[in-house]
């Protein structure tokens, strides 16, 4: 998925934890052209009947460092992941990891 110049590789999504309540973790590849940084980045998100969020934790290089972005950077992840919980994306059974499907499902 590409937004704002921001690209989420959806197809190498992968979940790393769930609770009860509707939030979960995940790390997607990430690359953003507009400032220049790639890597995986994990993401803490929440879906409930009326809300969906999404929350940049952090962005990891190759080598699994974390890497330090400005609030430039941050804030264009952050439009980008806003897009994606406004629009319900997380959730949707073609491109999430199952964990992710069951959650929206049990959720909305």
């Amino acid at each position: 998925m590409k937004k704002h110049g921001v690209i989420l590789d959806c197809d190498h999504c992968c979940c790393v934890a769930t609770d009860s309540h509707g939030k979960f973790d995940v790390t997607v590849p990430i690359n953003d052209t507009e400032t220049d940084i790639a890597g995986l980045a994990t993401i803490h998100g929440t879906i409930s009947s009326d809300h969906h969020s999404l929350n940049f934790v952090e962005l990891r290089d190759s080598d699994y460092h974390v890497v330090k972005l400005d609030q430039k950077q941050q804030k264009h992840i952050a439009a980008t992941l806003d897009f994606v919980a406004d629009k319900h994306i997380c959730g949707n059974c073609h491109i999430c990891p199952r964990e992710i499907v069951k959650i929206a499902k049990k959720n909305q």
